[in-house]
């Protein structure tokens, strides 16, 4: 598997997170479950991203502007994250900020998708991009165990996030 079909992998994974959160109701251990996974999965993906991905498309003068804005995107998608561990999960403004990050890191992952992936089929060369998957992987590894262990997810019942969510 190259890195970009791994990295569509886990963006298809946090949609599909993304949209259950959404579809729960009122006060709901669900919701506190399925965000606890959400976020576990894009802080991971996001740090592992940034990591290898994006440090091996910096590399090229080409591929720099997109990383910067990239890295502007996670950086939100960071503080909005940060704004709901603050809210009640109960809090309809907690569901209100919910949709706002789903809306801005669908919007982020599509164009990743598209322009990001173009520009780095273009800049990076085939060994690059197989060799990548696995620095991803292992980085995410290590990046899922450190945010299991930070204070704000294990106060969130950390114990009821699926395994599934780390790769």
């Amino acid at each position: 598997m190259d890195i970009f079909t791994r990295l569509k992998n886990d963006h298809d994974w946090q949609r599909e997170l993304g949209d259950r959160i959404a579809m729960t109701v009122g006060p709901s251990a669900t919701r506190r479950q399925l965000f606890n996974a959400f976020r576990l999965e894009v802080e991971a993906h996001a740090e592992a991203e940034e990591q290898t991905f994006y440090a091996a498309l910096a590399e090229h003068l080409q591929g720099q502007c997109t990383v910067r804005y990239s890295l502007v995107d996670h950086e939100d998608g960071m503080n909005l994250l940060a704004k709901l561990e603050n809210l009640d999960i109960d809090n309809p403004k907690w569901m209100k900020t919910f949709l706002l990050l789903r809306q801005s890191w669908e919007m982020h992952i599509n164009e990743e998708e598209a322009a990001v992936f173009d520009c780095a089929r273009a800049v990076l060369s085939q060994s690059q991009i197989r060799h990548l998957t696995d620095l991803f992987d292992d980085r995410k590894i290590q990046e899922a165990t450190r945010i299991r262990f930070s204070p704000a997810l294990s106060a969130g019942n950390s114990q009821q996030v699926p395994n599934s969510t780390v790769l």
